[in-house]
């Protein structure tokens, strides 16, 4: 079987919809694209299936896929990293002015990459979007968009925004697409991949339920719905949102107080760091990003992974994957944790799955440069999951769970937070409905309504 048959049989088997197969067979045949629609759409699915086809296409290209924030680097899986990190940025930089000077072990990677691939692009702002155009174009010497490299986006405009201050410069508020880099790449409507349909929600109710909520219209269908998600009561051990992390944190620590003096079982694992001679402090600062220094430990306490691991002998655990810590055994863990060379004395954990039992030991999270390790931590796969932040979520699959959008501070989290789940009778929200109302109508949506009406405008003049 050539290359050619290969790709043509991993298309078939995929099962895309006719807007999924189009991206996916663009970014196979080399072309810059942006992969853009609602939450559940198969955005990153598409991208995973078009490095499939590459791999048997393309099978020396390099690949390098980065995101905003550690979070959305972590959600991408392996090898993933963080804006910052993969363009030599200070940790703290979102605004315009010089760089500082890019490293060798940077500027090699940046020379190397034949395809990069940026998640979460709502969150990067029109300044960042610039300056990495032109740190690509500066290190590879190359006065092409982007150095001449492929570049692949994704992600949903309507959701969080550039991470910025009200008082911040418009350019640090103002989303990549206002870039005029944005108009080199995509100018080509017919470049950028708009997927209407939803494949996390198949319930029609749902579908227009989401849709309102996304534009920030709080429609009869929503207050509705709203008002059924005040009255139903959680299943028992359903996650519960919030909008910022120490209000997770804080709810995540009385509740596995409250468990652990209960008589319940439990230890603390604080985590182990490795730098190699070669690593940098942003190096280590990365791979510390990924798992918490500290972390409690509760048997009968739910937890979510932060790694994708290869079960033997069964499917694998995906990241966002929940269960139920069972208790500590020293029986050999039946995932994929730390690697050959690495290994601590620690207990392993037994978790609970969708009624499979999983072992789970520690882990190794890298960051690697030419496909060496340069640093990492080594923690358990797991984080406290009585209560999850909406930016962690954003990306993943939730069965039921509690939204509290009481204190909602960023444009998008609302609709990130409930399109989470796959249907309207998994979701409850405390207190009064008219709280989540305020927080999905003081949303301000019009900069990504007018570039996805400025892409239906666009493609229709064109067809």
């Amino acid at each position: 079987m050539n290359s050619v048959e290969h790709a043509e049989m991993l298309i078939a088997a995929a099962e895309l919809t006719p807007a999924q197969e189009k991206a996916a067979r663009a970014i196979a045949a080399g072309q810059s694209a942006c992969v853009t629609g609602v939450a559940g759409c198969g955005k990153t699915y598409v991208i995973r299936m078009a490095l499939d086809i590459l791999s048997a296409t393309r099978p020396r290209a390099r690949v390098t896929r980065v995101a905003p924030t550690g979070v959305a680097a972590v959600n991408m899986g392996s090898g993933a990293t963080t804006v910052h990190h993969h363009f030599g940025l200070a940790r703290t930089w979102w605004g315009p002015g010089e760089p500082r000077p890019r490293k060798p072990l940077v500027a090699d990677e940046i020379r190397q990459t034949d395809i990069l691939i940026i998640d979460e692009i709502s969150m990067v702002s029109s300044a960042m979007f610039t300056l990495m155009d032109r740190i690509y174009r500066e290190v590879r010497g190359n006065e092409a968009v982007f150095g001449g490299a492929q570049v692949v986006v994704s992600g949903d405009f309507m959701q969080l925004p550039p991470v910025a201050m009200d008082t911040d410069p418009v350019m640090l508020r103002d989303p990549a697409f206002y870039s005029d880099v944005w108009l080199r790449l995509f100018g080509n409507p017919a470049s950028v991949h708009v997927l209407t349909e939803s494949k996390r929600h198949a319930d029609e109710t749902m579908c227009s339920f989401l849709a309102d909520v996304r534009r920030g219209q709080v429609t009869p269908l929503v207050i509705e719905q709203l008002k059924l998600m005040t009255a139903r009561v959680p299943p028992p051990g359903a996650v519960r949102l919030f909008t910022v992390n120490a209000m997770a944190k804080t709810y995540n620590k009385k509740l596995l107080d409250e468990l652990a003096m209960s008589g319940a079982d439990y230890m603390v694992s604080t985590a182990e760091d490795y730098l190699a001679p070669r690593g940098s402090s942003d190096d280590a600062a990365e791979a510390a990003a990924m798992a918490p220094d500290s972390l409690y430990l509760v048997v009968g306490a739910p937890y979510m992974f932060k790694s994708n691991l290869q079960l033997a002998g069964s499917p694998a655990i995906s990241n966002g994957t929940i269960g139920v810590l069972e208790a500590f055994t020293h029986d050999p863990p039946t995932v994929t944790t730390v690697q050959p060379g690495f290994h601590r004395d620690q207990p392993n954990l037994v978790i609970r799955v969708a009624g499979q039992r999983v072992i789970a030991g520690i882990h190794d999270f890298t960051v690697e440069r030419d496909d060496a390790v340069v640093a990492a931590r080594f923690q358990y796969p797991v984080v406290p999951a009585f209560a999850l932040t909406i930016h962690s979520t954003q990306g993943l699959t939730l069965s039921a769970g509690v939204v509290d959008l009481a204190r909602a501070f960023a444009d998008g989290q609302a609709y990130v937070a409930l399109s989470r789940f796959r249907s309207l009778d998994g979701i409850s929200t405390p207190g009064e409905w008219q709280t989540t109302a305020r927080a999905i109508s003081n949303r301000q949506v019009g900069s990504g309504e007018d570039f996805y009406n400025a892409i239906t405008q666009a493609s229709a003049a064109a067809s």
